[in-house]
């Protein structure tokens, strides 16, 4: 996630919502791929704003060697399309078995681990090599072997995985290059319907070291999970797992990304972004459902599919949840580029304005810091979010 002086633009324009009565809303060279031997990893080893409610109860994708299917948005600056896609999508909820299975899957010890290589607290081996990550900054040299690493492990599991390559010019004009890794779960029924995860791999400070544990290893590890679960099942949707490389810096990758849905005409009909999910230190286990605006065009979208979350964490026992939609458009995640052009979605976040991780954008965002149960929990949410989304077949 960005600065927070993102963040506090974007309560200032809520608050001056509020009190209009709601009235309208006036590098590097470029990256090569190289052969990696992917390590096993063990199975078993939010805002608080005035619009808060809580609830108790590849697209032109470079691919190796896998191919990622190339899918079906208009040219950039045209939302229409995706808009009215998203106004007519329908995401349906019966509570499925298949479900409750995935969910249960998922087990803290996997996502302490995920967690702990993505961050460098852990050693894993990629092509022979050991590796304990320093950072996992947009322009550092362990970004490379960081990206290899998620692609490889979705492969391993079934998921379709490749690359996408990125470039652009960063806030002193200079050009800027990397790529974003892409997975894909092919639907059955409606395969041209695209559930989106998006995730960002990279981090801050940065220099020095920056694990990055929170912020944001653990929507990485969210997202790592829920695509190893949903692998090997079938499901009405498409479900595509993106994962950005410099959300921290210019935004580059995802907005590079949805000029190419766009161009591609496809039809992304929810997206769910993750980050910063593992943090609560008050264990109060409040959590955030980022939506735009009340007074936005687009925003009975992006609440149907947060209703989605809500109803997961009500039918499969996650009572240690208390997720609360905020409306505050936030500008500082990779969702933002996607609300801009049209698509309905969502951040899922920790209490990020109440109780925002004082570890944030240091060397001490690390795996000790980090709430375990919360976090899985949380995991545990959205791979049952993501699937429903997608619409299961038993």
């Amino acid at each position: 996630m960005k600065r927070p002086a993102a963040i506090a633009f974007a309560l200032m324009m809520v608050f001056g919502i509020v009190l209009a009565a709601c009235a309208p809303a006036a590098a590097p060279a470029p990256i090569k791929a190289v052969e990696t031997k992917i390590v096993e990893v063990p199975t078993e080893a939010v805002k608080e704003v005035p619009t808060k409610v809580v609830v108790t109860k590849d697209a032109v994708v470079s691919v190796t060697p896998t191919s990622t299917p190339a899918l079906p948005g208009k040219s950039q600056g045209t939302p229409t399309s995706p808009a009215a896609a998203a106004d007519k999508a329908v995401f349906p909820f019966v509570n499925s078995p298949l479900v409750a299975q995935l969910i249960s899957e998922v087990n803290q010890n996997e996502v302490y681990s995920l967690t702990g290589y993505l961050s460098g607290e852990l050693p894993l081996a990629i092509n022979g090599q050991t590796y304990s990550f320093q950072t996992r900054n947009t322009y550092s040299e362990d970004i490379l072997p960081v990206t290899q690493y998620v692609h490889d492990f979705l492969q391993a599991r079934g998921v379709s995985a490749g690359y996408r390559d990125w470039s652009g010019e960063d806030e002193y004009g200079e050009p800027v290059s990397g790529r974003s890794v892409i997975g894909v779960i092919t639907g059955t029924v409606r395969p041209t319907e695209i559930v989106l995860a998006v995730a960002h791999l990279d981090n801050m400070p940065e220099e020095g070291r920056a694990p990055g544990a929170d912020d944001n290893a653990s929507g990485s590890v969210g997202a790592m999970l829920a695509a190893a679960r949903l692998a090997g099942h079938q499901f009405d949707r498409t479900v595509r797992f993106l994962f950005t490389t410099d959300e921290e810096n210019e935004g580059i990758s995802a907005s590079t990304y949805v000029q190419a849905v766009q161009e591609a005409n496809e039809n992304i009909v929810a997206v769910y972004n993750l980050d910063m999910i593992g943090w609560d230190g008050n264990h109060d286990g409040v959590l955030g459902l980022e939506t735009r605006y009340v007074t936005s065009t687009g925003y009975a979208s992006d609440l149907a599919i947060a209703h989605v979350f809500t109803q997961v964490v009500s039918a499969y026992g996650l009572s240690a949840l208390h997720p609360a939609v905020d409306a505050i458009n936030d500008d500082a995640v990779d969702s933002a580029v996607f609300w801009d052009n049209g698509f309905a979605g969502i951040t899922v976040i920790e209490d990020f304005g109440a109780e925002e991780n004082p570890n944030y954008h240091t060397e001490n965002d690390n795996l000790a810091s980090l709430n375990m149960p919360f976090f899985t929990s949380f995991v545990k949410a959205s791979v049952g979010t993501l699937a429903h989304l997608a619409i299961p077949i038993e």
